[in-house]
């Protein structure tokens, strides 16, 4: 079974989160970017993302903690990530 590692920075975050997913480029799956607050509230969701090194906007959203679920096919991971300002 495929291993997901992305990796997102910066960690903690102030205006942008950058996502390598440059280890998927192979794969023919879909991939899904969501990035929740700690109320489970979607502050940013995109489908079949076609860039392999996707920027998230986070300028809008207030300093806290924040889970971004990427999904690859049918294998999820999540990664925690805070918001520092």
């Amino acid at each position: 079974e495929l291993s997901i590692t992305p990796t997102a920075a910066p960690n903690p975050f102030d205006n942008e989160i950058a996502l390598n997913l440059s280890a998927f480029t192979n794969l023919e799956e879909d991939i899904s970017l969501q990035l929740f607050d700690l109320t489970g509230r979607v502050c940013y969701s995109e489908e079949h993302v076609d860039s392999f090194s996707p920027v998230i906007p986070t300028t809008d959203l207030l300093p806290g903690i924040y889970f971004l679920r990427v999904r690859v096919g049918d294998i999820v991971e999540t990664i925690k990530m805070v918001k520092s300002k």
